[in-house]
């Protein structure tokens, strides 16, 4: 959400620039790492979970392209502002397993596991409309402009946990040339 609203400032800063022809496509940072190497797009900022770091590192060398690190950031729960939850500014995991956990996965498993409700979606509305209209259920995602929390009724959380703690990062080839808005870009994120 972050990363797409800096992107939506940055596109409105430029107004009617010239020579201006942007994609955006949200994927799965395997996905965004194959765009750039097959050459169908420049540059991508990736999300991933720090302990896939060695992965990362490793499948962007396999595939000689360049890595920056941009910004780390911790997940926390978003609830609707109706949920029992959002009268706490503190939560622990275990608080959690009594309600649906929206997973943004691509992919899914049919079988139950354990006690764990969840639905998937990586469609950012569905996510937001879900959990507005729902007070039992929660997402874990990066801390949410107060605009968005607000336009929603929702309320961010505070969860101290494990494996909550995710790298952006810019790929692109070592020999593109990034043009002069894409660097603009970079620094604006």
């Amino acid at each position: 959400y972050n990363l797409f609203d800096k992107t939506v400032q940055f596109l409105k800063s430029l107004g009617n620039a010239d020579g201006l022809n942007a994609v955006i496509t949200e994927c799965h940072p395997k996905q965004a790492l194959e765009l750039v190497d097959i050459g169908s797009a420049e540059i991508a900022i990736i999300r991933y979970r720090v302990e896939y770091q060695d992965y990362f590192t490793e499948q962007v060398a396999k595939r000689e392209l360049t890595m920056h690190h941009l910004w780390n950031e911790r997940y926390a729960p978003v609830v609707s502002a109706r949920s029992k939850l959002a009268s706490l500014d503190k939560v622990d995991k275990a608080m959690l397993k009594e309600f649906t956990e929206i997973s943004h996965r691509d992919s899914f498993s049919l079988t139950q596991q354990g006690d764990v409700r969840r639905i998937y979606t990586v469609d950012r509305m569905a996510q937001m409309q879900l959990l507005r209209d729902n007070p039992d259920i929660y997402l874990w995602c990066e801390q949410l402009p107060e605009g968005l929390l607000s336009d929603y009724n929702l309320k961010q959380l505070s969860c101290e946990t494990s494996g909550n703690q995710y790298r952006n990062d810019l790929i692109y080839k070592p020999q593109y040339a990034i043009s002069q808005i894409e660097q603009q870009y970079i620094r604006t994120m």
